[in-house]
């Protein structure tokens, strides 16, 4: 019996198709800011692949923990902005051929009496098969194979300001990790981002070697936010190589002016 077991589990094996069928879809850009006075926003939805695809989205909310990991929540993350009520999409489900590309407008209808501050939602696009959504499926015939369909999302945040909103940060804790203590066996900086301000801050994190001249970067992790219900993230940054001299450590603003929110000098 269990010989009998392993060959049908054999062929089993054999009839299921090696390579699963996945529908690649990716939205730009990565977040969207949509300031005070801005009424709208705008995404881009590409189809990464040669095939066509039907696009839908949907509306999250997630809490950001301070590890920067995030909480699916059942409700709004902000009670006095619900995303289901306050915001359309224009289209929220479309076709999208091969290597084809379609924008959409985000619009947002804000509560009256919305308190000054920030607000996020996040957006999931789903991609599928056209064969997904035929009403009528073809019965598998004998001996064939069976396919196994992948359905690829990608979710990015949307945060909307209101009224008048600062936000800020500042970098403390550094400390070094060895590379013993890492996954990837490489060294690295743990350290805390603080925020303040009644808005979150966006960014990009990046250490340099600083030992004379023009400073080398070791070290770099992009779409760093710390979001307006978190006050502080941990945060281990991998460095590429650990420098004889000083680190330099820069947040700097993903939005705006692009400019520094927050620098600390690591002497060594």
């Amino acid at each position: 019996m269990k010989l009998l077991s392993r060959i049908l589990f054999a062929l089993l094996l054999c009839c299921i198709s090696a390579e699963a069928h996945a529908s690649r879809v990716d939205i730009l850009p990565r977040k969207v800011l949509i300031e005070n006075r801005a009424r709208s926003g705008d995404i881009t939805l590409l189809n990464m692949g040669d095939k066509t695809i039907i696009v839908r989205l949907e509306l999250l909310s997630y809490r950001q923990n301070p590890d920067g990991t995030y909480e699916t929540l059942d409700g709004p993350l902000n009670p006095a902005f619900p995303p289901e009520t306050v915001v359309r999409f224009s289209p929220r489900q479309f076709t999208l051929p091969g290597n084809g590309r379609q924008k959409v407008r985000l619009s947002i209808q804000k509560p009256a009496n919305l308190p000054d501050g920030e607000y996020r939602f996040h957006v999931k696009a789903t991609s599928y098969d056209e064969a997904e959504f035929s009403v009528r499926r073809p019965t598998a015939a004998k001996g064939s194979t069976v396919g196994i369909k992948t359905n690829v999302a990608v979710v990015i945040p949307i945060v909307v300001r209101h009224g008048e909103t600062t936000s800020s940060a500042k970098i403390s804790n550094v400390s070094f990790v060895s590379p013993a203590q890492t996954q990837d066996r490489k060294p690295a900086l743990k350290l805390d981002l603080t925020r303040t301000g009644n808005a979150g801050v966006m960014g990009t994190l990046i250490a340099y070697s600083d030992t004379g001249g023009t400073p080398k970067e070791i070290g770099r992790i992009s779409n760093l936010n710390v979001f307006s219900e978190l006050q502080t993230r941990n945060v281990t940054l991998p460095l590429t190589e650990v420098p004889a001299g000083r680190i330099r450590i820069q947040y700097v603003n993903d939005f705006g002016d692009k400019g520094l929110i927050d620098e600390l000098v690591l002497e060594k």
